[in-house]
């Protein structure tokens, strides 16, 4: 199920825990039947909410156009191997139909 949530800089702390809340109150609807529980974040940024939303998942995959962010956001993870960061539009998501599920 596709989330929406935001994108808020690493010092935002209120607005990230508010949109990280919105996203969160739909992880209960997501299917846990499936062998791998899978975050995608369109427009992930610099991955702030991301990783607040990160402890109810297997694998966290977060896609944006700013390299620059996507930067921040790798150097924040530290090469955690369950964040998987790329850079990709969402006009043009790239991967199999059966990557995400509702």
């Amino acid at each position: 199920m596709p989330v929406t949530g935001g994108t808020a800089p690493r010092r935002a702390w209120r607005t990230a825990n508010k949109l990280a809340g919105f996203a969160i109150s739909w992880v209960g609807s997501i299917s846990r039947n499936s062998e791998r529980r899978r975050y995608l974040d369109v427009g992930c940024g610099s991955g702030f909410i991301t990783e607040l939303v990160a402890a109810d998942f297997d694998e966290m995959v977060g896609i944006d156009m700013e390299e620059t962010r996507l930067g921040d956001f790798r150097a924040h993870i530290n090469g955690k191997s369950n964040f998987r960061i790329l850079l990709m539009s969402a006009a043009q998501i790239e991967f199999p139909s059966v990557s995400f599920s509702s």
